[in-house]
Parts: structure tokens; sequence; C-alpha cells
């Protein structure tokens, strides 16, 4: 490697390694409580899975751990535009469980962010949504004067790389405390939850058949597919520009 390479990793490396230094503990009683940190949103979400099998029965747990995993993984807030159509769901029940999803990974990162980094293969991918959200901070320096409302507005639109992980990667970055941060995501994905699940119940009611239309319910899949692939190459893009160095972050987002 040579002295270049090093000098630059050493300097992408630093700015990681000031953001985790405000994770590690200090004593025995903060050990204590970043446990309970990491915990919390683990067994809270561990006892609504199984609450719901319970209440409701298993076809129900099925259909949430489904969605949950394909909110995760795939649409994201794009999960309630298929409200009308879904089998389980409606467009607000789909808009409640993205918002959760959302308070609680932002929950786990606010506060875990040290530990999330180390586990593999996902510690890179957060090292890539880290860099994306360097690049958002040079391409919209307001969101550092903003702060708490940035964020906000950078979580609620449902935009690729914005969503709970992106947005507390991004206020990390900003040094907002963690407490303001899972607020600050809180509002804006109930915002732009809320406003994707009104929208899609009053175009459901305005057009008659979309709810049992097979062909509206295929087009309107299509579409987000569709949307979704954009948004993600737009990121991929950015990504691989970020990687080459044609956009150069090393002065940490700062026009």
């Amino acid at each position: 490697m040579t002295p270049s390479e090093d000098s630059t990793t050493a300097r992408e490396a630093e700015p990681r390694e000031d953001i985790l230094a405000q994770d590690r503990p200090r004593d025995q009683a903060e050990t204590v409580r970043k446990r309970l940190h990491l915990w919390i949103p683990i067994l809270a979400t561990a006892g609504i899975v199984a609450s719901t099998g319970v209440l409701h029965g298993w076809n129900s747990l099925l259909a949430l751990l489904a969605t949950g995993v394909t909110t995760f993984f795939a649409l994201g807030k794009f999960i309630i535009l298929t409200g009308p159509t879904h089998p389980e769901f409606s467009a607000w029940e789909l808009a409640v469980i993205v918002i959760y999803m959302d308070c609680i990974t932002a929950f786990l990162l606010a506060y875990n962010l040290d530990v999330v980094y180390r586990i593999p293969r996902f510690g890179p991918s957060l090292n890539r949504l880290e860099n994306y959200g360097r690049y958002t901070l040079r391409q919209k320096p307001y969101l550092r004067r903003l702060s708490f409302v940035g964020i906000v507005l950078f979580v609620l639109f449902p935009l690729a790389a914005t969503g709970a992980v992106g947005g507390s990667i991004l206020g990390r970055l900003l040094g907002m405390k963690p407490y303001r941060l899972v607020i600050a995501i809180g509002i804006g994905s109930t915002i732009g939850c809320g406003a994707l699940a009104a929208g899609i119940e009053a175009l459901a009611d305005a057009v008659r058949g979309l709810r049992d239309n097979v062909w509206v319910q295929a087009g309107s899949l299509a579409l987000i597919a569709l949307l979704i692939a954009f948004l993600w190459r737009r990121y991929l893009e950015i990504d691989r520009k970020i990687e080459d160095g044609t956009i150069d972050l090393s002065e940490d987002g700062q026009a």
C-alpha cells in the first residue's frame, strides 16, 4: 500500500473512530446502560412478535414477520403503498409497522453504533452509508444548521438510504444526542408514513376496483419496483463515485 493510500485510509477511518468513541463505556454503570440499550429493542420486538402469535394466530405471526423482512431488506416505506391490496394489513397498519421498525432501528443504532459496526458484513455496509451521509452533508449543508429538523426531513422522504439506518448514521455525524436522534427519526417516519398511507387510501377510495383488480395490483407493484430500482441505482452510482475517488469526502462534507 502506498503512502497516499495509507493517508487516505487513515483519513477515512478517523471520522468513524470519532463517532464510535461517543459510544464506548467509561465505567461499569455505563456498561450496564449500554447493555440495556442493546437488549431493550430486541426484547420489545420479541414480545410484540410473540404476542401477535398468541393473540392473533400463526398466520398473522407469519404475515407480520414477512412484512418486517420485506420492509427492512426491500421495500422500506414503499410497502405502505401495497396497503389496498395487502392480504393481511391495511395501509395504516403497514404505516404503524414501518414507524415502529424505524424507531426501534434508530434506538438500536443511536445507542449501539459501535456494536453494530463490528457485525460481519453489516459493518462495511454501514461504512458505505456513512460515506453517503457525508456526501449528503456536503450537498445539503443546511442539514448541519438545522440538525434536529434536518434529520426529520432526511427521514421523511422515502428515498434510497434515507431511512432509519441512514438517518441514525447522519445524526451521529452531526453529533446529536441519541435520544434526540431517536425522537427526530420517529417524527420524520411518522409524518412520511402517515402521508403515504393517507395518499394511497384516498387513491384506493377514489378509483373503484383498485382493491380487487388484479391488473391494477400488478401494475402498482411494478411501479413500486421501478421506483425503488431507480432510487437504488442512484445511490449505488454515488457510492461508486465515492469509492473511486470521483467524489472527495476528505473535508467531511464541508463545501
